[in-house]
């Protein structure tokens, strides 16, 4: 899944970008077991951080913050509303 991801990124073949992906998860699972917990933190509060940034980037558009954009919730009430 991550390859496939990657591959519009980058102009790389897919079993190319697989084969890194599975390298460096065999790699990060060969460590020690602190190492390993460490490496999940990390991950895990990128993860978390990338949530509230995108739960940032909806406010500003939804309150109007976004420049050259309007808040435009047309699309919930036409053609019947929102869940007819």
């Amino acid at each position: 899944a991550g390859a496939k991801i990657v591959q519009y990124w980058f102009d790389v073949p897919l079993w190319l970008s697989a084969l890194i992906f599975m390298v460096l998860m065999t790699a990060t699972n060969l460590f020690s077991v602190a190492s390993y917990g460490e490496f999940e933190f990390w991950v895990a509060g990128i993860k978390v951080a990338a949530i509230i940034a995108f739960i940032a980037l909806g406010a500003a558009f939804v309150f109007g913050l976004w420049p050259d954009k309007e808040a435009d919730f047309s699309n919930l009430t036409s053609h019947g509303g929102f869940m007819p």
